[in-house]
């Protein structure tokens, strides 16, 4: 239990100056280039982390106490992000009214999730970083964006 702890400290950077860094940030974008922004920077820290990817998709989730004890308050932070720029994009008209922040962030982070599991686990990596994060992308905001052709 103690290394899992040890690991996960090794988060505290990015939790604590990359993540909120990246929340101010975006607080100036619209919401498709905040949304692709997350997206990209979620997978490269993945692709360019790759022992501390394998610690947090593989071994923390061996242990259930830790998920709940630490994960729990950390991940909810780092998914906070997401539904605020969904509700930003909501009262900036580029986002359905109809769509639940809560649930859309959970969405897209188990899309996040997936991905970063397949690029952990797989030796042979059909398409890159770059293609993954455009084609999620366009999927999650094709799902969620107004419709800009409608008139008010």
């Amino acid at each position: 239990m103690q290394n899992l702890k040890e690991a996960a400290g090794g988060e505290n950077h990015e939790w604590t100056e990359m993540y909120p860094g990246f929340a101010k940030e975006a607080k100036e974008e619209g919401f498709e280039n905040k949304i692709r922004k997350f997206i990209q920077i979620h997978l490269e820290l993945i692709a360019n982390n790759k022992e501390l990817a394998e610690v947090l998709q593989i071994e923390l989730r061996q242990s259930h106490k830790f998920m709940k004890e630490y994960m729990g308050s950390k991940l909810n932070d780092y998914l906070n992000i997401i539904s605020s720029i969904i509700s930003h994009g909501q009262k900036n008209g580029e986002v359905r009214p109809d769509i639940i922040p809560g649930v859309a962030k959970r969405i897209l982070f188990g899309a996040l999730d997936e991905l970063s599991g397949f690029w952990v686990l797989s030796k042979n990596k059909r398409y890159s970083i770059s293609l993954s994060a455009q084609t999620l992308g366009d999927i999650f905001i094709n799902g969620i964006i107004a419709d800009r052709g409608k008139k008010s």
